[in-house]
Parts: structure tokens; sequence; C-alpha cells
């Protein structure tokens, strides 16, 4: 039986215009009153998230910056702070990448460098407490760092060459066609997951996950059952056990509300 579910956010739940599926809320309610636990896994951050699920949030948790954030409801859990010694040269390659800003994500909201209106504009989309600054690292100094997230114009091609020597000391995921995102080495989506599965005393043979991009990967290690979007990245269909609708087609919904009929679900 099924006893926890793990969802990304963009690209998955959310449609292109960032709207959830018509009924979700309700049925993870409905869900939650059984006894199955709801994950939000995404790189969104946690005050960005709550806006989506605030009428039921705590009925969920919420894995935010790639699982390096983990929320119950309203409450922080665990935070996996970054090695600021290690970050430190990281963040000046960083600097040097073209028409690239850094933005660094703590408990307390996210610092990012001065950027042109239309790429605060795409920030502020992901980041709902965001501060501005001349230099993000130094005014952040004082907080734990959980994560780096980095906007360029293409990620793969312009972030990615200059991060990926880092992948000793780091995570260094690609996700998404503007963003790589640096975490603490060993921390990734999965290991949120896993830490909430240790919580509550469920197996990775209970738990399935719905994504569409390699930094969904995580959660596909630590699902029996995992669901990747017909619009899904190449890489993350070719591990999945099954293919569910597009995101603009509301595939998660369509899939809950199946296996709901199905009674695959727990029932305390």
């Amino acid at each position: 039986m099924i006893k926890l579910i793990a969802i990304d956010m963009d690209g998955t739940l959310l449609d292109s215009n960032n709207r959830l599926p018509n009924g979700f809320l309700d049925l993870v309610s409905k869900l939650s009153d059984q006894g199955v636990t709801t994950v939000i896994a995404t790189g969104r951050q946690y005050y960005n998230v709550i806006k989506f699920v605030e009428p039921i949030l705590d009925k969920m948790w919420i894995a935010s910056e790639n699982g390096a954030m983990i929320n119950k409801g309203s409450e922080l859990v665990h935070v996996y702070a970054m090695d600021k010694e290690l970050l430190a040269p990281a963040i000046e390659d960083i600097k040097t990448i073209p028409e690239a800003h850094y933005i660094e994500c703590t408990e307390q909201g996210a610092f990012v460098d001065c950027c042109p209106p239309h790429v605060e504009a795409e920030i502020r989309t992901i980041y709902e407490r965001l501060l501005s600054s001349d230099d993000a690292y130094e005014h952040s100094k004082h907080l734990d760092i959980c994560k780096v997230a980095i906007n360029a114009p293409d990620a793969a091609t312009m972030t990615m060459p200059v991060v990926k020597k880092y992948e000793k000391d780091f995570n260094v995921v690609l996700s998404g066609l503007h963003w790589v995102d640096l975490m603490t080495k060993g921390v990734d989506k999965g290991d949120a997951i896993s830490y909430i599965q240790k919580h509550l005393g469920i197996s990775k043979e209970e738990t399935i996950c719905f994504g569409d991009y390699p930094n969904d990967l995580g959660l596909f290690r630590v699902s029996g059952e995992s669901y990747a979007m017909a619009n899904a990245h190449p890489d993350v269909k070719a591990v999945a056990t099954h293919i569910a609708p597009s995101n603009n087609d509301g595939g998660v919904q369509i899939i809950l509300e199946q296996l709901y009929r199905e009674n695959k679900f727990f029932k305390a």
C-alpha cells in the first residue's frame, strides 16, 4: 500500500501557467486524513511553495531547495548547510560566467546579486523572499546557506562547464533550462525523502514519486514506483517505472485519482 507520495512542482505538478491541477488540494487532504503523507519536493523556495498549498499546509511536508530544507507544514525540521570555506572559490568562478546571476538560499530567505529587471522577475517566480545585493555572498555570510542557485541564459552550456569541477565538494545539479544548483555533497531530493521516510517509518516500497527533470532522479532512487511525466527529460523517462500524462494535461492528478479508485493507498 502507498503511504508516501513525493511530487516535483515545475514541469510535473504545475502546468505551464503555474497552476495546480483541479482537485489536487482536496485529494491530498483526503489522503492525509487516511494516513498518507504527501511531500512537495522542489527546487523552489519554501516561502514560494506555501502560496500554492496554504489551505492544507498543515497536512503536507515540503522538501524545498532541491531537498536541502525540510518542513513539516510550517515547522522547519532540517537544513543541510553548505561548507562556506569550500563554497567561496566556487562563488568566484560563478561570477565569471557571462550573464549569470547566483542566489544564496537560507532558511530566512534568498540573497541575489544585482541583476537586470527581467532576470529578477524570473527569479521572483521561484523565490518569494528575495533580497537584491551588490554581493549576495557577503550578505548571507552570517546565515546557514543550504543551496546556491545559478541562473544563466543556457545552464547546460554556460554554467555546467564552469561549476562541474566542484562536484568533488558539492552536488551539482542541472535543474532547469536556466538553472544549476549547488548543494552539500550527497544532498538531493532523494535524501530529503529518505529523511522523511525514516522519520515516519515508511519504506521505499510504500513510496511513489513524480518528476520530469534530472534534479528529480533522487526521488526515483528512493521510490518503489516512479512516474516520469510525458514531457519529461529523456534521462528521467529512461529510469521511470511508469510514464504519466504531461503536466499540462494534469498527469499527476490523473494518476493519483486512478490509484485512489483502485484502493492503492494506505488507510489508517
